[in-house]
């Protein structure tokens, strides 16, 4: 059990570490925070995921070619694995790399693969043996309940996020003639939006709200098209709060 625990501590830490990575890059390209992660904590799994199966698989090789060129295969993998089974589930994708060079069905793209073997070799040789000794410091019945409370918090977002998504490809199917109408209005005339916005809003909830603003090459493979509209009218409900706050002060 102690063995299981350590690693997913590990797998915590290197989640929280590439939440804080991808947000700071999507951030300052967006120019605005993104909170960039599938779930709604600051942490990404396939983060801690890759970084886990490094440890276990690679851990023992000290040649740092070596461990390059075997990590960069794995990670490309898991994110090609990834992209793939969240397509089947949820009928979107996340991200899509089909505009880069080298990419294999958008899904993952040569110089993405060679950061994450430059990545997995750092955190071999150089970061995770520090990670290691901190861990390792901390008392044992600490990290008991550190790990309880994380796989717990994790385990609930998980569950929230995933049934929260799952009616998103439900949404874009039957909105379509709401959404067409609230975005008649908005366009139109702000002031008539009020009236349809309740109607149409009150059904997208705030997991779908979150995703489609964090990621903005996030995309239906079933009604594209009409998602397109729905991040045209949330950006128009943004302009028009906006307006609205700005006319109360």
């Amino acid at each position: 059990m102690g063995y299981i625990e350590l690693y997913f501590l590990y797998f915590v830490i290197y989640s929280v570490a590439g939440w804080v990575y991808e947000t700071i890059i999507c951030s300052v390209y967006e120019r605005r925070f993104v909170n960039r992660g599938f779930l709604n904590g600051p942490y990404c799994p396939i983060y801690g995921t890759g970084a886990v199966l490094n440890l276990l698989l690679l851990g023992r090789l000290k040649n740092p070619f070596l461990i390059f060129f075997f990590a960069a295969l794995a990670c490309t993998v898991l994110e090609y694995f990834t992209s793939w089974l969240m397509e089947k589930m949820f009928h979107a994708r996340w991200w899509d790399y089909s505009e880069m060079k080298y990419n294999i069905n958008g899904r993952v793209f040569l110089l993405g693969t060679v950061v994450f073997g430059l990545m997995s070799v750092l955190e071999l040789v150089v970061v995770h043996p520090r990670v290691e000794s901190l861990v390792l410091r901390i008392p044992e019945n600490y990290r008991h309940m550190a790990a309880f409370l994380m796989f717990s918090i994790i385990l609930t977002d998980t569950v929230y996020t995933v049934t929260r998504l799952s009616e998103f490809d439900e949404l874009l199917r039957t909105a379509a003639e709401k959404i067409d109408l609230a975005l008649q209005a908005l366009r139109s005339k702000y002031e008539t939006a009020g009236a349809a916005y309740p109607e149409v809003f009150i059904k997208i909830n705030r997991q779908i709200r979150r995703t489609i603003a964090s990621f903005p090459k996030f995309r239906s493979t079933r009604h594209n098209d009409m998602l397109k509209k729905l991040r045209e009218l949330l950006r128009l409900e943004k302009i028009l709060g906006d307006t609205s706050r700005k006319k109360e002060k």
